[in-house]
């Protein structure tokens, strides 16, 4: 099967130091049970969301909502930038 471009290459959950992802943004995120029991807490990026597979009901992947690499490191070069850039 081929991943889609906007996939998050990087394994997750991400480490509280984690630095591979140059448009990385921590966000820590309470982890429960499904009776609502407290499981701990994880690491993830804000940019994520999980995105089914075009036709594949249920298969579910992690996708970046800044799109794929060359609009990640756009992303990150428009924050560095700032309003200058406009």
């Amino acid at each position: 099967m081929r991943v889609p471009s906007d996939a998050c290459p990087f394994h997750r959950p991400f480490t509280e130091d984690f630095s591979g992802c140059l448009a990385y943004q921590p966000e820590e995120v309470a982890v429960t049970s499904l009776r609502d029991k407290p499981l701990g807490t994880v690491w993830t990026c804000q940019h994520l969301e999980p995105a089914q597979f075009k036709g594949e009901r249920g298969h579910l992947y992690p996708r970046c909502l800044l799109g794929d690499t060359a609009s990640r490191r756009q992303a990150l070069l428009d924050v560095l930038l700032g309003p200058r850039a406009a």
